[in-house]
């Protein structure tokens, strides 16, 4: 999986490939590290999320108090998460 990172009060992190039990760390790790007041994250290119990468969604979120958006969902990445029910929780 690659990251792209842009911005500081709002940062867009951008995530190609595929986000499993392998590459979670990498992403935890960039979230881990932030500083910002909210965060994006496009998932145009991702390809696949397995409940680890859902895992890390969910904390980012309970970091940020809430202050993260998850925008152009491929449809791939779309049915899991809506399968699971992490679009309510999520507010997608």
């Amino acid at each position: 999986m690659e990251i792209e990172k842009s911005g500081k009060e709002e940062v867009v992190l951008k995530l190609k490939g595929r986000l499993d039990t392998v590459s979670a760390p990498k992403l935890e790790s960039e979230i881990d590290e932030l500083q910002c007041k909210s965060l994006v994250l496009d998932l145009q290119e991702l390809e696949y999320t397995s409940s680890a990468g859902l895992r890390i969604f969910l904390k980012a979120s309970k970091k940020l108090n809430g202050n993260i958006r998850i925008i152009n969902i491929s449809d791939e990445v779309r049915v899991i998460i809506n399968m699971t029910g992490f679009d309510k929780i999520l507010g997608i």
